[in-house]
């Protein structure tokens, strides 16, 4: 269980699911283990010169008119809004993006 909007971590879902498909060679892997969200895909990694950039509006790696560079922007806010931590890990075999979201008996709600 974790404390966040249903709504958001649909979205966020969504998004890292459709960017790893778009990526992958052949394998999607998504895994949820206790309050962490990983999406993995079998691609050839995000390229070294857009990595630093990654999640700044209107950067993508996908082929002009296929990508926005928006799906990242929303979903580090909406990951920031429910209070979880994205992160991500790249190579030439794959992009790993993990979400750690809050556990629902840590929550502090004021």
């Amino acid at each position: 269980w974790v404390h966040a909007d249903p709504v958001a971590v649909r979205q966020i879902t969504s998004n890292l699911v459709r960017n790893a498909v778009d990526a992958a060679r052949s394998l999607v892997t998504v895994r949820i283990h206790d309050a962490t969200l990983t999406v993995l895909d079998d691609g050839g990694g995000i390229l070294a010169e857009i990595e630093p950039r990654l999640g700044e509006p209107f950067v993508t790696s996908k082929p002009p008119g296929e990508g926005t560079g928006l799906g990242l922007v929303v979903t580090r806010k909406l990951v920031d809004s429910v209070g979880g931590e994205l992160s991500w890990q790249t190579s030439d075999r794959g992009t790993c993006f993990t979400v750690r979201f809050t556990p629902f008996g840590d929550a502090h709600d004021d």
